[in-house]
């Protein structure tokens, strides 16, 4: 995978102005594998969540769509380029069962 301009850069200075600009605890996970990624969003689904607490996922990288699958995949530090079954990826469609999952009320994943 070619190396990205920004996502260190943009993670950071998001990060950054939720900490000092809205109160945010904020939590920065760089270059992770897959199981790196699926054990921390799953860590964040079992926090106890208050009613107005907020959850916020900024994903930055590369992405890949599978045209049979009909599946999009998160890229991962491990994920490797000659993968015809996505085993080495992170599907949306699961990513995006795990986020519905989550007790927070308030999420937002980007």
């Amino acid at each position: 995978w070619s190396d990205l301009t920004n996502p260190v850069f943009d993670a950071t200075a998001i990060a950054k102005e939720l900490e000092e600009n809205y109160g945010f605890k904020v939590e920065r996970v760089f270059n992770k594998s897959k199981q790196e990624v699926l054990t921390k969003i799953r860590e964040y689904a079992k926090r106890n969540y208050g009613t107005d607490d907020q959850l916020f996922i900024f994903i930055a990288g590369h992405g890949q769509f599978d045209d049979l699958g009909k599946d999009g995949y998160i890229v991962c530090k491990d994920s490797r380029t000659n993968d015809e079954t996505y085993d080495s990826y992170i599907p949306f469609s699961v990513l995006r069962t795990t986020i519905d999952n989550n007790p927070a009320k308030h999420i937002f994943l980007t």
